[in-house]
C-alpha cells in the first residue's frame, strides 16, 4: 500500500516537473547566537529565544537562556557597559561593585516592557527589560510580571505575540481584548483608560478601528494624554469632519435612543448640550448616561444643570398661551415675561402622555399637566366681579370665566394693556369679536379663533353684475365669472381665454366703425 501511494507520488511529481527528491522547507529559529537555534532550519518561525543577562540567587552573572533560578533581570546595555568596564563582574561575583556600576548606568533598576499590540505591526516582537520604555512599548504590571513570565514563560523570554497579549489582558483586566474609553471631552488632563467595564466618570468607549488609527499616528494620545489634537484626529476618523461633537437625545425621544458623535444633530431626536452640563453629569453620579444607559433621569439631572437652581431643584418656566414669546419650555428658576414655574415631573409627564409637548408646549400641554396636580379648567379666567380684575391664568377661578388662549392672545397682543391691569370693556369687546366670528374654513370672513358661530359668514362667488353668473350674496369674488357663452373674461375679444395683443389688434381693426352700419 504505501509503495503503492509512493508511486503515485512519484508520478504527479515528474508529471509537474517537481523532483520527487527536492528537500521541504524547514521552519525554526534561525537565529545563531538563539539558544534554541536550528541549523537546518530555513523559514524562521518567530519563536527564537535570544540568551539575556541576569543574576542568579547565588549573585552570579548568567548569560543564557535557562531562566529556572530567575532573580532579576538587568538592562542588557548596561549590563554590558558594566562587563566592559570591570570584567570580574562577569567572571566572578556580581558584588556591591557591579551593582552600583549598574545602577549609576540605570537608577531605576530596570522594568520589564511589553510590546504596544495596538501600535506594534509585528505580531512576534520580544519583551525587554530596560531602564526606559522603548518606542512603543508599555510597562507591564509589577505584580504580575514573575507569576506571568512563570506560567507564559515564551512570551517573556521568547517572542510576544497576540497570544500572549490576550493572556496578558485576561489577567490584568479580566477580558483579552479590553476597550479603550476615551474622555468625553478633550481637556488634556485626562488620559486614555483600557478595560473590559465602564471606568466610571465621564468617559465613553472609543471605536476600535479609530483609536487604533490615532495611536498609530500619535502615540501621545494613548500614553501622555487625551487632548483636542487627539480629539480632531478621532473626530475625522468616526464622524468624518475634525470638530464633531456630543449631542444628547431630547426627552421624547424613543427609549433606548443613545448620545451620539456626530459632525451635525441627527435629525431632530438631538440637541447640543451646554457647555459644562454634559461633563457634569459624571460628577453628579450619572455614569452609565455614558456607557448606553441615557434615561429620563440623565435628562433630568441635565437640565437641573442648564437651570442652575441648586442641586436638584429643578423647575421650568412654561409658556403661557397666547403671551409668551416662545413655545418651547425652558430649564430655569429665573422668571420669565410670558412664562410661568412649573415643577419638572409635571412637565416630564406632559412629555410622556404628548411627545409634541417637548417640541411645542401650547394649551392642551398644560391640561395634560394640569390633571397630574388635580386641576380642571386651566387657563386665562376673566372674572365677573362689579369691580374688574387682571386676567388670571389658574384652575378654576371663583366667579370667573374661561377664555379660549388663542383669543386671549389676540386681544393682549393688540391691546398689551388687557394683560397687566383691569380687564375693562374696551378688552371685553375685543375678546367678543375674536371669539364669535364665522366658523367655517372656506368661508371669506373665516375666523380661525373663533369658538362661537355667530351666522356672519359670507361665500365666495362672482360679484360682478354683469357677469351672467354674478352671485348678490358672494362675500368675496373668487374669479369664475362668466359675461357670455364660451367668454369668461372682458376683453378676451376672441375667446381664447387671454387677454392679450390679438386682442387688441382685432380692436383696432374695427376701431371707429359705427355699429349701425
Amino acid at each position: 500500500m504505501l509503495r503503492s501511494l509512493f508511486s503515485v507520488f512519484a508520478l504527479t511529481a515528474f508529471a509537474l516537473g517537481i523532483s520527487a527528491t527536492s528537500s521541504a522547507q524547514v521552519t525554526g529559529c534561525t537565529n545563531p547566537i538563539a539558544c534554541n537555534y536550528n541549523a537546518s532550519a530555513t523559514v524562521d518561525n518567530g519563536f527564537c529565544q535570544i540568551p539575556v543577562y541576569y543574576v542568579d540567587s547565588q549573585s552570579t552573572l548568567k548569560y543564557d537562556c535557562d531562566f529556572t533560578e530567575y532573580v532579576t533581570p538587568l538592562d542588557q546595555a548596561c549590563a554590558l557597559s558594566v562587563i566592559n568596564a570591570d570584567p570580574f563582574c562577569a567572571n566572578n561575583m556580581w558584588d556591591t561593585a557591579c551593582e552600583d556600576a549598574y545602577n549609576d548606568c540605570c537608577p531605576s533598576g530596570g522594568s520589564w516592557y511589553i510590546p504596544n499590540t495596538l501600535l506594534n505591526t509585528v505580531d512576534y516582537t520580544p519583551m525587554v527589560f530596560a531602564c526606559e520604555a522603548p518606542e512603543n512599548y508599555t510597562t507591564i504590571q509589577s505584580e504580575y510580571a514573575l507569576a506571568f513570565a512563570v506560567v507564559y514563560n515564551d512570551c517573556f523570554y521568547s517572542n510576544w505575540y497576540i497570544g500572549c497579549a490576550e493572556l496578558y489582558n485576561e489577567a490584568i483586566f479580566g477580558c483579552a481584548n479590553p476597550g479603550y474609553w476615551i474622555p468625553v471631552t478633550a481637556d488634556g488632563n485626562s488620559t486614555v483608560i483600557q478595560g473590559c467595564v465602564y471606568p466610571g466618570g465621564a468617559y465613553t468607549l472609543a471605536d476600535a478601528d479609530c483609536i487604533n488609527e490615532v495611536f498609530a499616528d500619535d502615540p501621545f494620545c494613548l500614553t501622555t494624554a487625551w487632548d483636542n489634537v487627539c480629539q480632531a484626529s478621532y473626530s475625522q476618523c468616526v464622524a468624518g469632519c475634525p470638530d464633531a461633537v456630543w449631542y444628547l437625545p431630547v426627552p421624547v425621544a424613543p427609549a433606548g435612543t443613545q448620545p451620539v458623535f456626530a459632525c451635525d444633530a441627527p435629525a431632530n431626536l438631538y440637541f447640543l448640550p451646554e457647555a459644562g452640563c454634559f461633563e457634569l453629569l459624571a460628577e453628579l453620579g450619572y455614569d452609565l448616561c455614558f456607557s448606553g444607559g441615557w434615561t429620563t433621569d440623565c435628562n433630568i439631572a441635565y437640565d437641573a444643570c442648564v437651570s442652575d437652581c441648586g442641586g436638584f431643584n429643578l423647575s421650568f418656566q412654561v409658556p403661557l398661551p397666547g403671551v409668551a414669546p416662545d413655545n418651547v419650555v425652558i430649564p430655569s428658576c429665573d422668571e420669565i415675561d410670558g412664562y410661568a414655574e412649573l415643577e419638572y415631573f409635571y412637565v416630564y409627564g406632559a412629555y410622556l402622555e404628548d411627545p409634541s409637548c417637548y417640541f411645542s408646549w401650547d394649551q392642551a400641554c398644560w391640561e395634560i399637566a394640569a390633571e397630574q396636580f388635580g386641576c380642571d379648567n386651566i387657563g386665562w379666567h376673566i372674572t365677573n366681579a362689579d369691580v374688574p380684575e387682571a386676567p388670571q391664568f389658574n384652575c378654576d377661578v371663583e366667579n370667573a370665566t374661561l377664555v379660549p388662549s388663542a383669543c386671549f392672545g389676540e386681544v393682549v397682543a393688540n391691546d398689551p394693556f388687557c394683560l397687566d391691569n383691569v380687564w375693562d370693556q374696551y378688552c371685553q369687546d375685543a375678546l367678543e369679536e375674536c371669539v364669535n366670528g364665522c366658523t367655517y374654513p372656506f368661508a371669506c370672513n373665516y375666523s380661525p379663533n373663533a369658538v362661537n358661530e355667530d351666522q356672519t359668514c359670507e361665500f365666495p362667488g362672482c360679484t360682478d353684475p354683469t357677469a351672467l353668473n354674478y352671485l348678490a350674496y358672494a362675500g368675496c369674488d373668487d374669479g369664475t365669472c362668466v359675461f357670455d357663452a364660451g367668454q369668461s373674461c372682458t376683453g378676451d375679444l376672441n375667446s381664447d381665454g387671454v387677454v392679450n395683443v390679438t386682442d387688441l389688434t382685432t380692436f383696432l381693426s374695427v376701431f371707429g366703425t359705427s355699429c349701425n352700419d
